[in-house]
């Protein structure tokens, strides 16, 4: 029925495997785990004889397409996983880079008194805060780009280890809509800060200890 399905000994060989398959074949089953079987009748008719002939025995009979989406049903379960995992850390990363934008400010306030006093404007001043943003949000994007250059391959690999040949593709509206939301999101909280330096007191925060 199926010519494609692949064999647990053929999977073991292919992932370099404790044991081998003279190992194997002798020490625990002699015995085919798949028997392929090429026709060129109806797939389905044949199917039915078989599983009629083979009423009793524990046998399980499927065809190329069957086998084809149980597997895509699988494949889909990891890779949905796999973006699950993918969409929280950078959920998480978001934040993170909003909390520390947010605080940086309250811890660079005296800081920025003082560059205000003998240099900068504050429109500079918000410039700068600005141009912080949008430099975190970039060397994030890099790393990212690079980490995820390194994994991808990675989990090919991990796929086809487990006896799954996936080619990981990403999703380019997806990756460019979630980078936008990230940028939105560090831009939103940079007005707070850009606000808060027109109301700066100067005197006040320089004479703070």
């Amino acid at each position: 029925i199926t010519n494609t399905f692949l064999d647990i000994v053929n999977i073991l060989e292919s992932i370099n495997p404790v044991i081998s398959k003279e190992t194997y074949i002798s020490q625990i089953d002699n015995k085919p785990t798949v028997i392929s079987i090429a026709t060129e009748d109806d797939v389905n008719l044949i199917k039915h004889r078989l599983m009629e002939a083979m009423v009793g025995n524990k046998v399980s009979i499927i065809s190329v397409s069957e086998m084809l989406e149980t597997q895509k049903k699988d494949i889909d379960g990891v890779i949905s996983m796999v973006q699950l995992m993918m969409g929280l850390s950078i959920v998480f990363a978001a934040i993170g880079m909003v909390n520390n934008q947010l605080v940086a400010f309250i811890q660079r306030k005296k800081e920025l008194a003082v560059l205000y006093s003998i240099a900068l404007s504050k429109a500079q001043l918000r410039i700068m805060i600005l141009a912080e943003s949008i430099g975190t949000f970039l060397l994030g994007c890099l790393f990212g780009g690079l980490l995820g250059t390194i994994l991808v391959p990675i989990l090919e690999r991990s796929l086809y280890a487990i006896g799954i040949v996936y080619d990981v593709t990403i999703d380019a509206t997806a990756l460019l809509s979630m980078i936008g939301l990230v940028f939105i999101a560090l831009s939103i909280t940079a007005i707070s800060p850009m606000i808060k330096v027109g109301k700066l007191d100067i005197v006040s925060e320089i004479k703070y200890e």
